[in-house]
Order: structure tokens, then sequence, then C-alpha cells
């Protein structure tokens, strides 16, 4: 991640990761890989990185998941984010205020299923 514009520092850690086995016995399988978490924002470029797997990248950064992958990608992560506030002991207050900041600062456009318009609120 050195040279990505926005990513200031990058921590490494180990996890673990469950998959089906291969060979067809449908038996799972934990393997042992590395993670890379960053501080700082640039999804687009991260995502773009030929050493990162782009298909299980995440960000937590909601406008910027608007930016780069598109407003269904912004409401499954706000989803996301009602599921771990339901899961968890923190209160609905954090959902809210992310749903608040991306109304305020995302520009949201409203687009008609049926005929294809779309207006901006």
């Amino acid at each position: 991640m050195q040279g990505v514009e926005g990513i200031r520092k990058v921590f490494i850690r180990e996890a673990k990761r469950t998959t089906v086995d291969a060979g067809g016995s449908g038996s799972y399988r934990t393997e042992n890989e590395w993670m890379l978490d960053t501080e700082g924002v640039n999804l687009l470029s991260v995502m773009c990185h030929p050493d990162v797997d782009y298909t299980r990248t995440v960000s937590n950064h909601l406008i910027e998941i608007i930016d780069v992958l598109g407003i269904e990608a912004g409401r499954n992560a706000l989803m996301k984010v009602r599921f771990a506030c339901r899961q968890s002991a923190r209160s609905i207050g954090h959902m809210v205020t992310a749903y608040q900041l991306s109304k305020h600062h995302a520009d949201h456009s409203i687009i008609n299923a049926h005929t294809g318009d779309s207006r901006c609120d």
C-alpha cells in the first residue's frame, strides 16, 4: 500500500478464514491469512492494486462507498451497520449518525424503476 494517496498507515494482522474444501467433500477448512487494515481512505486505488483481492475489500467510509461503488453498495453498508448495532450493545445512534452524514454529504438521486427518470433531492 506504499505510495497510495490517502493511505497514511497500514496495519498487518493474521486472521482465520473458513472455506469450503475444494475437494468436493463439503467439509470446512480453516486457514490463516494475512490482512491489511489501513488508516486513511482511497477505496478505488486500493481496489485496483494488483496485490489486493478487490472482491473482499471493505470500507467503513460510507461516502466513499457510494462514490466508488454506487448507492446500492452504500445502502448495503448501512444495512451491515444496522445489523451490527442489533448484534451488539452499541446504540442505534451509530447507525443514525452514519445515515445522516451520508444524506448530508452525498448527492442522492432517485431513479424511477418504471420510467428511468431521475431527480435530485
